[in-house]
Protein backbone atom coordinates (compact mmCIF):
# COMPACT_ATOMS: atom_id res chain seq x y z
CA UNK A 1 0.00 0.00 0.00
CA UNK A 2 2.84 2.40 0.86
CA UNK A 3 4.01 1.98 -2.19
CA UNK A 4 1.12 3.04 -3.93
CA UNK A 5 0.93 5.74 -2.22
CA UNK A 6 4.56 6.64 -3.23
CA UNK A 7 3.65 6.17 -6.88
CA UNK A 8 0.58 8.32 -6.42
CA UNK A 9 2.67 11.15 -5.03
CA UNK A 10 4.92 10.78 -8.06
CA UNK A 11 2.49 11.02 -10.92
CA UNK A 12 0.72 13.79 -8.74
CA UNK A 13 4.50 15.77 -8.88
CA UNK A 14 4.70 14.88 -12.51
CA UNK A 15 1.06 16.33 -13.17
CA UNK A 16 1.58 19.45 -11.30
CA UNK A 17 5.38 19.92 -11.91
CA UNK A 18 5.84 18.62 -15.28
CA UNK A 19 8.45 21.15 -16.65
CA UNK A 20 10.84 19.60 -13.95
CA UNK A 21 11.46 16.52 -15.70
CA UNK A 22 12.72 15.51 -18.90
CA UNK A 23 9.83 13.66 -20.96
CA UNK A 24 10.11 10.38 -21.52
CA UNK A 25 9.21 7.59 -24.79
CA UNK A 26 5.70 7.86 -25.04
CA UNK A 27 4.48 10.08 -22.15
CA UNK A 28 1.78 11.84 -24.32
CA UNK A 29 0.38 8.20 -24.64
CA UNK A 30 0.96 7.24 -21.00
CA UNK A 31 -0.89 11.12 -20.27
CA UNK A 32 -3.85 9.93 -22.44
CA UNK A 33 -4.34 7.09 -20.60
CA UNK A 34 -4.48 8.43 -17.38
CA UNK A 35 -7.15 11.30 -18.99
CA UNK A 36 -9.21 8.09 -19.93
CA UNK A 37 -9.40 6.76 -16.94
CA UNK A 38 -10.96 9.98 -15.26
CA UNK A 39 -13.32 10.19 -18.01
CA UNK A 40 -14.73 7.09 -17.42
CA UNK A 41 -18.59 7.16 -17.35
CA UNK A 42 -17.87 5.15 -13.67
CA UNK A 43 -15.74 8.03 -12.42
CA UNK A 44 -18.65 10.19 -10.81
CA UNK A 45 -20.14 6.39 -9.32
CA UNK A 46 -16.91 5.83 -7.69
CA UNK A 47 -16.37 9.45 -6.29
CA UNK A 48 -19.92 9.52 -4.64
CA UNK A 49 -18.63 6.10 -3.12
CA UNK A 50 -15.68 7.53 -1.71
CA UNK A 51 -17.48 10.38 0.11
CA UNK A 52 -20.02 8.20 1.61
CA UNK A 53 -17.10 6.39 3.15
CA UNK A 54 -14.94 9.04 3.94
CA UNK A 55 -17.87 10.24 6.72
CA UNK A 56 -18.90 7.16 8.08
CA UNK A 57 -18.01 7.91 11.59
CA UNK A 58 -17.62 3.99 12.53
CA UNK A 59 -14.41 3.71 11.00
CA UNK A 60 -11.44 4.44 12.50
CA UNK A 61 -9.86 7.05 10.87
CA UNK A 62 -5.90 5.40 10.93
CA UNK A 63 -6.60 1.83 11.65
CA UNK A 64 -9.13 1.06 9.22
CA UNK A 65 -7.99 2.19 5.54
CA UNK A 66 -8.17 -1.12 4.18
CA UNK A 67 -11.48 -1.80 5.28
CA UNK A 68 -12.80 1.23 3.83
CA UNK A 69 -10.72 1.04 0.68
CA UNK A 70 -12.74 -2.73 0.16
CA UNK A 71 -16.27 -1.02 1.14
CA UNK A 72 -15.82 1.98 -1.09
CA UNK A 73 -14.92 -0.22 -4.15
CA UNK A 74 -18.11 -2.13 -3.17
CA UNK A 75 -20.43 0.88 -2.98
CA UNK A 76 -18.92 1.86 -6.02
CA UNK A 77 -19.83 -1.55 -7.46
CA UNK A 78 -23.26 -1.21 -6.24
CA UNK A 79 -23.82 2.92 -7.44
CA UNK A 80 -22.49 1.72 -11.12
CA UNK A 81 -24.92 -1.28 -11.18
CA UNK A 82 -27.28 0.81 -10.23
CA UNK A 83 -27.26 3.08 -12.79
CA UNK A 84 -26.37 0.27 -15.06
CA UNK A 85 -23.00 2.03 -15.42
CA UNK A 86 -20.51 -0.77 -17.13
CA UNK A 87 -17.54 -1.64 -14.23
CA UNK A 88 -14.08 -0.14 -14.67
CA UNK A 89 -11.17 -2.94 -14.23
CA UNK A 90 -10.07 -3.87 -10.92
CA UNK A 91 -6.84 -1.48 -11.90
CA UNK A 92 -8.40 1.43 -12.76
CA UNK A 93 -11.24 1.23 -10.22
CA UNK A 94 -8.15 0.92 -7.77
CA UNK A 95 -6.40 3.49 -9.42
CA UNK A 96 -9.93 5.88 -9.42
CA UNK A 97 -10.14 5.36 -5.88
CA UNK A 98 -6.59 6.43 -5.11
CA UNK A 99 -7.09 9.42 -7.32
CA UNK A 100 -9.91 10.76 -5.66
CA UNK A 101 -8.13 10.20 -2.01
CA UNK A 102 -5.03 11.71 -3.55
CA UNK A 103 -7.52 14.73 -4.66
CA UNK A 104 -9.05 14.92 -0.95
CA UNK A 105 -5.88 15.01 0.46
CA UNK A 106 -5.71 11.74 1.83
CA UNK A 107 -8.88 11.31 3.45
CA UNK A 108 -11.09 8.19 3.43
Amino acid sequence: MKALCNRLKRVWYLVWHSDAFDRFDRWDECAANIETILRHPAYPYVEHAVRKTAVDPSWHPTKDHEKKRKETIEWAGIYCREAKVELPSAWQLNFMVEWIIGQRKGSL
